[in-house]
């Protein structure tokens, strides 16, 4: 017992001849120590001596690919060169609002449209593509990839394959060039063709009431491509939205054709109602 006591008490003598100070700057280094360990870990983990993602790279997994090229979009939307009149450049812009991809319009000034720039878009990003297919395609392509993964993104629809589709768009875009203003049997036939919700007239008979809102979402839903907006749409619906322009507005349009044109999300998105055609 005498022993244990001795003990303690040399022990409180011993603690007692160290500096106070020097207990602080053990403390104090060890402190600092761990800072900068916890910087450096830090500093490692935000990618400390690494060239940032640039477009193009690859990191391995495609939907990281994809969700970067998209968010560098967003910073800086794609430019789509276009002109007044230009039924590709509406094919164009179409497609891209449906899909979401963030862009925004700038006028030819001599220059050839549409054309597309912006960061992974061609050979480098001064290049671009140009050519409505071109667009299309790439826009389709990187739709389909972004899609899987984010919700703010459509995908196309594929197209219906039919040989009816083909004939009544080649007439479609005929006459949006300036044919035959008799556009009664071009519009009538359009009814025939789109899928998805048909005309609504079953919806009026059976809903009563909810008619109109009925129709209005057979009409959203309405789509010469397979089960959706498709390519096929957006030529469709770029031709509409010329014969619209001409003819002053779509109020002595048969309904189908009236609504599978208005009510369209696409035709919203890219700014073609943006004052009511039948007005």
């Amino acid at each position: 017992m005498f022993s244990a006591v001795l003990l303690h008490c040399t022990l409180l003598r011993a603690s007692a001849t160290v500096p106070r100070g020097s207990r602080l700057v053990a403390q104090s280094a060890a402190d600092d120590s761990f800072a900068s360990q916890e910087l450096a870990r830090t500093w490692e983990r935000t990618g400390k001596g690494k060239r940032c993602w640039q477009p193009g790279d690859a990191t391995g997994d495609t939907r990281d690919d994809a969700r970067l090229l998209f968010t560098s979009w967003r910073l800086t939307p794609l430019r789509l060169r276009t002109r007044p009149g230009c039924l590709d450049c509406v094919r164009c812009q179409l497609v891209l609002s449906h899909i979401g991809l963030p862009f925004q319009c700038e006028a030819a000034e001599g220059e050839f449209a549409p054309a597309l720039f912006g960061a992974g878009v061609g050979i480098s990003d001064n290049a671009g593509i140009a050519g409505v297919e071109e667009i299309c395609e790439f826009a389709e392509a990187n739709g389909a990839a972004m899609a899987a993964t984010m919700r703010d993104v459509t995908p196309l629809a594929p197209p219906s394959g039919r040989a009816e589709v083909e004939e009544w768009l080649e007439e479609a875009r005929a006459a949006a060039l300036g044919g035959d203003d008799d556009l009664t049997g071009l519009l009538d036939r359009l009814a025939g063709l789109l899928g998805g919700g048909g005309d609504g007239g079953e919806s009026k008979v059976q809903f009563g009431a909810r008619a109109a809102q009925r129709a209005r979402l057979a009409a959203a839903y309405a789509s010469l491509s397979n089960g959706g907006f498709g390519l096929e749409d957006a030529a469709a619906l770029a031709a509409l939205s010329a014969l619209a322009s001409r003819a002053g507005g779509t109020h002595h349009w048969p309904e189908a054709a009236r609504d599978y044109f208005e009510e369209s999300r696409a035709c919203r998105q890219a700014g073609l109602l943006k004052q009511p055609q039948g007005a």
